[in-house]
This record gives C-alpha cells, structure tokens and sequence, in this order.
C-alpha cells in the first residue's frame, strides 16, 4: 500500500492573517490599531499573500523535482537545463535507480556474502559463510578461528547429462553428481551419444572411471547455432588425458568462441556432445562427470571487490564426510527386492542430496548431523518395506575412508554420537561439511509371521 502524501496547502490566505491577528495581543498589546489602513496590517496581508503562494508551490512536486532527485540517486545523469523529462520515464527511471540501490553490494556480514555469491556466477547453487575461518589451509581436524578471515562455501550446480539411445534420452543427472555411489554406464557402440549441457560454456569435463573402457575413439561436438562441430586440437586445444575413457582424468578444451545453447529433451544449455567413431570392445562406467568451470576464480574476483579491505576472503568447494548405512530391511509379501533396493538407494541419495535434499528438498543443510532415527524415518515411508533394523550388533552409520570407501576412517571416533548405552545415534557433521552415502550395504528378509 502507498504512502499517503500528506497536504501541505491546508491554510487560505485568510487563515493567515486571522492567525496573525490574534497573535497581536500576546505579542504587541499596545498596537491596537487593527484597521486595514494600518501599515502593520498591510504587511501583515501581504506576508499572509506569499506564504499562501509558498504552500500552494510546496504542495507540488514537479518533473523538475523528479529530475532533480533521480539525479541524486542514479549513476546516469540527467541535466536540468538540457531537457525535462515526461512524468512517466521519470517514474520508471526512479523505481530502477531505488532497486539498484537496494541489492546488495558490499560484503560485510555473513548473509552479504551468501547472497552476492550466489549472484556472482549462474552456476553458484548455495553458499555458506564461516567468518573467522580459513578453510583453504586449515584441514578438519585443526580448524580454529582466525579473526579477520572469512571462508566461503560454493556449492555448484549439477550439468546436466543425458544419454541418447536413437530415438530415447535418458536422464543421469544425478547419477554422476559428486556424491554418486552408483556407476554410470557409458555408451557401447557408435550412434549413441553422451550429452553434458550447463546453462554456461565451460572448457572441460572430469572424469571419475569406475571401469576403464577399451577400443574407444571419442569425438566432442558442440552446437554453433545451426549444426554440431568438432572440438579439435587445432582449434580449440583439447586435450584428453582420460586417453579415449582408458583412465580417469580431465578432457580440457577452450570455449569455442561461436558456442551456442540449443534445447535437448527440453533442456536448454550448452551441450557438449561426446560419440566413438568405434565399437568398444569394453564399456567404460564412471563415478562422476564434473564440468570444470572457473566458479571458485569468479565468485572470489566478484568479492574482493565488495569486501572490506582487511578481510581475508577464502572461496573453497564443500568437504564431504563420506557414510556407509548397513541395514536389514525386511519385506512385505508382495515386494520385489530389485525394486525395494532400487528405492531405498535412490531414496537415499535424494536425501543426503547437496542440492535436492535435506527435509524441505533444497540441499541437505551445512554442518546437519545425520540421525539414525530420520534413516529409519525415511525408509519405513517406501513402498514394500515392512520394518528396518541394524544388521546385527553392526552400527547403521560408519564414517567411510575418503580415498577407499570400503573402508571404514579409523579416525572417526569423534564424529559418531552415542547415547549412554553405545546406541548410535548421529554422525556429526561440520559446520563446512556436507555429507554423502559412499557405501550402502542392504540386507533382505522376508516378513516375519
């Protein structure tokens, strides 16, 4: 609702000189003449004639004062003496001038830094601010706080991937996130095509090979509008240390300067699109694709600018505390494992997603432990599913080995909370910390009678 202008030409001229008038006595008693002929009651009139002009012209606002306080508030200036605007570019050019002067654009405090992160890079999902910390030289178990050092947590966007099989896309977009536990099958023969896309050009992909392939020939395309061309060596330096999905590592290229976005399987995006011009004899399966994109560089160049000058600003990529569930699910009479299995890991994954979890599904939260309780919650819920129980003596939750997820951390003592009785009850989680099921290990029982 608007702010209701108030009136300031509430009072005629002849209010004025009835209120001069009476204030005669109180000021002046010996001026008892009060006739018009008297010279004090004409400069009594003709002061009460131009405070009446005076209100009526305060009363206005004119282009002219518009003009005048937009030049005020905006970059772009706009000369009275050239030209006087319309009432209505006025009115437009104002409200954009106060919207620009209300978004952020000067880091201070933590919520500063969040939401100018975000609105740093497209490709920014979420970030979170730890003032008093330097994530990029600290490790996590010698974290302390360091004043005037503020560390930034981005979370990137997932690129989206499809696998083409003429005439069907199918979509793995989650199934080569960072925090997969899944393989993804790789195309097997020639026709088939692998589709990475992001809303911006990026100039490579990493890739996490579970199995190495053999007898692939890779061609990179890319959409200029019109047509796919090749990515080359010539043009456009690439380079496949992957050596055609024989190992892992990184296919780096630069941007082609004339890449365009095109719509697949109604997605828009800059697509990269990845053949074998040969029948491989092996078919490569990876962990992860990750497009490698400068976001860490441009969120930190885009702070720096908006930071105080003594703050130390450290933008770093999530740490991930790597969890192993080892459950026994025991199934109603009409359930198919295959199906209760194919669940319970998706469900899983949805769950402890760094974009798409957490209760309310918009990424599980920094630095949230993760509860037994709320697994047990989550997978009572799924259809064919009786009731859940630990395996044995065997804790739900382990904390995985980062580097070999078959393996429980021997250092990860400190993040298990326990009641009195050495019942499991949460991981703990970091304040920086995300979380990611590297190992799920299921049991299947029928339904007790």
């Amino acid at each position: 609702m608007p702010i209701q202008l108030p009136n300031l030409d509430d009072r005629t001229y002849d209010d004025l000189v009835q209120e001069a008038l009476s204030l005669i006595p109180t000021y002046a008693p010996e001026w008892t003449n009060h006739n018009p002929s008297d010279p004090g009651i004409t400069l009594i009139e003709l002061f009460a004639y131009l405070t009446e002009m005076l209100n009526y012209r305060l009363n206005l606002v004119t282009n002219a004062n518009k003009q005048a306080f937009l030049n005020l508030i905006s970059e772009s200036k706009y000369p009275l003496d050239e030209k006087i605007l319309d009432e209505k570019t006025l009115n437009e050019k104002i409200q954009e001038a106060v919207l620009t002067l209300r978004s952020p654009n000067r880091a201070i405090g933590c919520e500063d830094f969040e939401t100018l992160a975000l609105a740093a890079n497209p490709q920014v999902a979420r970030a979170r601010c730890l003032p008093r910390r330097n994530l990029k030289y600290e490790n996590s178990q010698n974290s302390q706080e360091r004043p005037g050092h503020v560390s930034v947590v981005i979370v990137p966007k997932l690129a989206d991937l499809f696998l083409y099989n003429n005439p069907t896309f199918t979509d793995y977009t989650d199934k080569a996130s960072p925090v997969t536990t899944v393989a993804l099958p790789l195309y097997s023969g020639r026709n088939q095509f692998l589709y990475v896309g992001l809303r911006v050009p990026f100039k490579g992909l990493q890739f996490q090979l579970k199995v190495e392939g053999q007898n692939y020939n890779l061609k990179f395309e890319y959409f200029d509008g019109s047509d796919w061309n090749q990515v080359t060596i010539t043009d456009h330096q690439l380079v496949d240390e992957t050596a055609n999905w024989t190992a892992s590592g990184l296919i780096k290229f630069e941007p082609p300067k004339n890449w365009k976005q095109t719509t697949l399987n109604g997605v828009t995006d800059y697509w990269l699109r990845i053949s074998t011009t040969t029948d491989p004899s092996a078919t490569a399966e990876a962990f992860q694709i990750i497009p490698k994109l400068d976001v860490i560089e441009s969120v930190e160049d885009y702070l720096k600018d908006r930071r105080l000058l003594t703050t130390k600003l450290h933008i770093v990529e999530p740490r991930y505390v790597h969890i192993g569930v080892h459950l026994t699910l025991y199934l109603k009479s009409d359930a198919l494992k295959q199906d209760v299995e194919a669940r319970v890991v998706d469900a899983l994954k949805k769950f402890l997603h760094p974009n798409k979890g957490g209760m309310e599904g918009k990424g599980w939260q920094f630095g949230r432990n993760v509860y037994v309780s709320e697994i047990y919650q989550l997978l009572d819920q799924l259809p064919g599913i009786d009731y859940v129980q630990q395996i044995g003596d065997r804790p739900e939750l382990t904390v995985r080995n980062s580097q070999n997820p078959d393996n429980e951390d021997s250092d990860a003592t400190g993040r298990l909370l326990k009641n009195e009785n050495s019942k499991l009850i949460a991981v703990k989680v970091k304040a920086e910390e995300l979380v990611s099921f590297t190992k799920i290990e299921l049991e299947f029982e029928p339904k007790e009678s």
